[in-house]
């Protein structure tokens, strides 16, 4: 395990990611336990004046269930100002589409690395915009990122729901919702 900062959570290896400013970014690496192969990676993007370590709780699940996860460290976060000499931790950024670019060369970084296996994108609180901002630009025609944008949820799904909800169309329910 190469280990680029003193500060670890439990991860399987970490490495860097050279950002489009030519900083560095540490991406954490969490592997499936018990797995050559995973069924899926995970890319984990934490929200403000957070880091990657958040994601160790997460990570320890999902690996048990055979999935890996990667998780970054964004500019003005965690490592960031360890690694990059005369940078400070602070929630300032210029645009909020460098963030955008970092998950995006982040996720061709996992795919060149696992060609034939499903990438899944978790956001929390600003990860979860930067997520949301991805999936509707960069990400759109990826194939291989995979989410409940692939299924279309109906009520029918959810057995009790689907009954009271029938009660007043004859037992079938009216409702679907689609999510892109």
């Amino acid at each position: 395990m190469m280990n680029h900062t003193s500060h670890t959570f439990g991860e399987d290896l970490t490495y860097l990611l050279k950002s489009i400013k030519g900083e560095e970014l540490l991406v954490r690496q969490w592997n499936a336990t018990n797995s050559d192969k995973p069924k899926g990676v995970i890319i984990g993007i934490h929200g403000g004046m957070a880091h990657s370590g958040d994601w160790v709780l997460p990570a320890q699940f999902f690996n048990a269930k055979g999935y890996e996860m990667h998780a970054l460290d964004l500019p003005g976060h965690g490592t960031f100002a360890e690694l990059n000499r005369g940078k400070v931790n602070i929630l300032d950024i210029e645009s909020f589409d460098l963030y955008v670019e970092h998950v995006h060369d982040l996720v061709q970084t996992v795919h060149i690395k696992h060609q034939n296996t499903p990438i899944y994108i978790f956001g929390h609180s600003m990860g979860g915009l930067i997520a949301l901002i991805y999936g509707l630009g960069k990400g759109r025609n990826q194939d291989f990122i995979k989410g409940p944008h692939d299924q279309t949820i109906k009520t029918a799904n959810f057995p009790i729901l689907s009954k009271i909800v029938g009660l007043g169309f004859g037992g079938e329910s009216p409702f679907q919702a689609e999510i892109y």
